[in-house]
């Protein structure tokens, strides 16, 4: 039945080899050729405290760039040489894609990324840690070692980037707990090899120094953890320390009172908890 088709095609077109009057059934372009573009394609990204821009990447093909970006071809398109920023997961940053030479257009309507620096927060004076603060941007819901550990306690979830990308960055993010402004010191580093841990946020091993005002003696714990081991026999009350450590004129009970370990007023001598024990002769403050 096929040899029937082909001499019936045959018989109808009559094709001759190397004549003008070659003829061809079909057109065909080749679609999936990787194509270099006219000009060169530049990545960018901006930083969102100093707002120093940096080039990243560059390359003349689309498709390896969107492979590197770790981002989606269409999506490389839809930004190119748009006033945008996209999310490169790659990267771990926000990026700006333009050809060389190219006119931008004007940024559409719609959400966009915020990469603009949190204000009215004085992030060179934090503590060590990654800080969850309230709308009020004064009030600290908690404290973790990486944004990791907080898309944990927060949300039990591994994924963290929808927190990492906004530390420092004004916009709040929505978890199961609250909305909050994450924040951080510049010079902190967070740890990456810090996952969740326990589901319970209060278990962030946050280093913390109590002021014994009765005893006047300043005494380091390791964690809020085990500072309310001290206080109140269990671990599972850290969060209770939010409100003293935010602001240190608060007293607990008249005579404690709570520091970052990087917030201890100068000049004062710090012990550790063998040598505070050992001073009021107990290891646990309601003996």
């Amino acid at each position: 039945m096929i040899r029937v088709q082909e001499q019936a095609i045959i018989t109808a077109l009559k094709p001759t080899v190397n004549r003008d009057n070659v003829k061809f059934l079909t057109q065909w372009t080749p679609k999936n050729v990787a194509k270099p573009s006219e000009a060169n394609i530049i990545v960018t990204t901006t930083d969102a405290i100093t707002n120093v821009t940096r080039q990243v990447a560059n390359s003349l093909f689309k498709g390896r760039l969107a492979n590197q970006l770790g981002i989606g071809y269409n999506t490389l398109i839809a930004h190119l040489n748009n006033d945008t920023t996209v999310w490169s997961p790659a990267f771990g940053f926000a990026v700006s894609i333009r050809e060389e030479g190219a006119t931008v257009a004007p940024r559409p309507l719609g959400p966009t990324l915020n990469t603009n620096a949190i204000q009215h927060v004085d992030i060179d004076s934090l503590p060590d840690g990654i800080h969850a603060l309230h709308q009020d941007k004064e009030t600290v819901h908690d404290t973790y070692l990486s944004p990791a550990q907080a898309a944990k306690a927060l949300d039990n979830k591994v994924e963290f980037k929808y927190i990492e990308r906004y530390v420092n960055i004004e916009k709040p993010v929505a978890t199961t707990q609250g909305t909050f402004f994450f924040v951080k010191n510049p010079n902190y580093v967070v740890a990456t090899n810090i996952q969740g841990g326990s589901n319970n946020p209060k278990g962030a091993k946050v280093a913390m120094v109590m002021h014994d005002i009765k005893h006047d003696v300043w005494v380091t714990f390791k964690s809020k953890a085990d500072t309310s081991r001290f206080i109140w026999r269990v671990v599972n009350r850290s969060q209770a320390f939010d409100r003293y450590l935010a602001d240190p004129k608060l007293l607990y009970k008249g005579e404690l009172s709570f520091y970052y370990s990087n917030a201890v007023p100068s000049g004062v001598n710090v012990i550790d908890t063998t040598a505070y024990f050992k001073l009021i002769g107990r290891s646990h403050y309601n003996q």
